[in-house]
């Protein structure tokens, strides 16, 4: 059997130290926008939320970047 965490993302216990653990975690973005469950191994490696493959950011193997640290605007 898997080990899922189902609750809300917490600061003193990311979602990096779970995943790295084997721990299925919900997709934050999904989580805040959609009011859904989308579970996922993905972490981000700025903010150390989960987030869902492709939709949701891009990633090489477990760690990858989210939609909202991604790349930032261009400057002049």
């Amino acid at each position: 059997m898997e080990k899922v965490d189902f609750g809300w993302f917490d600061v003193d216990n990311d979602d990096r130290q779970k995943i790295e653990e084997g721990i299925w975690v919900p997709c934050r973005l999904c989580q805040k926008a959609f009011r859904r469950v989308r579970l996922t191994l993905r972490y981000c490696a700025e903010c150390k939320t989960a987030f869902c493959e492709g939709e949701h950011g891009s990633f090489a193997q477990k760690r990858g970047v989210c939609v909202q640290c991604g790349p930032k605007a261009a400057t002049k």
